[in-house]
């Protein structure tokens, strides 16, 4: 049997709701796309970074809150291409968020994206759906099948013109976004809170209680 992990999901996260937005005014009235990982070359903010400009162009209203540390030489490097870009003034560094500061920027974000070209889980993924975010993420990310199953946001190949179209997609259609984040939303409680990983520790147990111990001996050979 295979648990998945459980995400730290608040109970009462709503009440952060608006806090962000209050810190950074300049988001205030616009659409937020929320990275929130680590500063890595893993996490595909090459991608991102050149399909944002190309979203930008269409949806000027947008902005895009990178969330998350990493080396500084790699930082840097990629706030240079976002100002070659033209889209450095688009775009709010917020530095690495926990606690009530990271559950404020979910809450307050519009859409989720998570372009990695590896991922072996997804714990930004599920806190964002937690939080009711519509998700964008790559096909490299493991639990894109579940998000897609569950058409809790999209899931691209590791392309730039792919993560512009599906940005621009969710940008388009608030419904989109209104369905997308209350199926994730489930999701994340269903799957992947604690108290379904519990569940699922419990129904593992009390199978293995029950099973006859020849059994166990002939599933082991």
């Amino acid at each position: 049997m295979v648990i998945p992990n459980a995400a730290d999901i608040p109970l009462h996260a709503t009440r952060f709701a608006g806090r962000f937005r209050a810190r950074y005014p300049q988001v205030s009235d616009r659409r937020i796309i929320l990275f929130l990982s680590r500063l890595d070359g893993k996490k595909g903010l090459d991608i991102l970074l050149p399909a944002f400009a190309k979203t930008r162009r269409q949806y000027p209203s947008s902005t895009l809150v990178i969330a998350g540390s990493g080396n500084a030489a790699f930082v840097s490097h990629m706030q240079q291409q976002a100002a070659r870009l033209g889209i450095a003034s688009d775009i709010v560094w917020a530095g690495f968020l926990s606690g009530d500061e990271k559950w404020a920027a979910l809450l307050d974000a519009d859409i989720f994206v998570l372009p990695s070209y590896s991922e072996s889980f997804g714990v930004a993924a599920v806190e964002a759906m937690a939080c009711g975010l519509p998700v964008i993420v790559s096909d490299q990310v493991a639990i894109h099948r579940e998000i897609a199953g569950a058409r809790a946001g999209l899931v691209v190949p590791c392309g730039t013109e792919e993560l512009a179209q599906a940005l621009t997609s969710l940008l388009a259609d608030g419904r989109l976004r209104n369905e997308m984040g209350a199926s994730g939303y489930q999701l994340a409680r269903a799957k992947f809170s604690p108290e379904a990983a519990w569940s699922h520790l419990v129904t593992l147990y009390q199978h293995i209680v029950n099973v006859p111990s020849k059994a166990i001996e002939q599933a082991v050979a």
